[in-house]
């Protein structure tokens, strides 16, 4: 498959932000965005091979789990660290907007818009999310195969800890609506599918937030050929909520793994901001 992923970045250290773009440090964007770069390389790419000791040569692996990756990251201004990845700069093309740095996001929306007809899947990623599911792909369009491409599935997201009470935590939890999107209709019922054995439970969330989307390129034609496209709505919590959600909301019925199976379809938030908020005001 051909995989078109666009990424919006900003760094300008500001220990008062609320957004972990701003607020972390030089080192751990460093090594977030890196991650989110190299994970899709990694698990996904071309270059993947196992060692064969006899013949002295290493040999091609996972050759129908590849794809070809295309990855774009979006940035505005200076204010990146670009310069500082430790990554090949041709894993990844670097392009400058004239966007404000909350709206880039929907800057995003632009090129993908660009390559419409080009790809398989159109894809937006936040800069601190990882990807090592080698069949994330293979998961969805098994999806959209046993329902249809009006509805969306969207991968729950988690962060990990060497904490003695929490090791693993899903932080997208169930939100209140805001009356303003009472438009996003929980019309569709629960799916429940055997995969490999494993009985799937997929749900319509009250928070479909996950700071990402993949769309087939029926989905994305369907999206993109609508009048809300790239409205620049951000109505949805902020910018970086709503670029990253609000217009599938308006789009599709939009499903995730409820928790009982929560890990069927799954990515991995940077860092573990989440669990220590949880540890600081849960009772455990």
């Amino acid at each position: 498959m051909n995989i078109l992923v666009t990424i919006p970045h900003y760094y300008n250290f500001d220990r008062s932000s609320i957004h972990g773009s701003s607020r972390t440090s030089l080192e751990s964007r460093t090594a977030s965005l890196t991650k989110t770069i190299m994970s899709l390389h990694q698990h996904l790419g071309k270059l993947q091979y196992h060692v064969n000791f006899l013949d002295e040569i290493i040999d091609d692996a996972n050759i129908e789990s590849r794809h070809n990756i295309d990855i774009y990251i979006i940035t505005t201004g200076t204010n990146n660290i670009i310069s500082k990845l430790p990554v090949e700069s041709n894993l990844f093309t670097h392009l400058q907007s004239n966007s404000t740095p909350m709206m880039l996001g929907f800057e995003c929306r632009n090129i993908l818009l660009d390559n419409r007809g080009k790809y398989d899947y159109y894809c937006y990623m936040e800069d601190d999310i990882i990807l090592s599911d080698p069949f994330f792909f293979g998961k969805l369009a098994w999806f959209n195969s046993i329902t249809d491409n009006y509805r969306l599935l969207q991968p729950n997201r988690y962060e990990v800890s060497i904490q003695k009470l929490i090791n693993k935590l899903y932080i997208d939890g169930d939100v209140y609506i805001m009356p303003e999107h009472l438009f996003y209709k929980l019309d569709g019922e629960d799916i429940t599918s055997n995969y490999f054995g494993q009985q799937i439970l997929f749900h319509q969330p009250l928070n479909p937030h996950s700071g990402c989307y993949f769309l087939n390129s029926e989905q994305f034609d369907y999206w993109s050929s609508q009048k809300h496209y790239n409205d620049g709505d951000t109505s949805l919590v902020g910018p970086l909520e709503s670029a990253a959600t609000l217009g599938l909301m308006k789009t599709f019925s939009i499903y995730k793994p409820a928790p009982y199976s929560a890990n069927f379809l799954e990515l991995e938030h940077f860092g573990n901001a989440h669990i220590n908020i949880t540890l600081g005001n849960a009772t455990m």
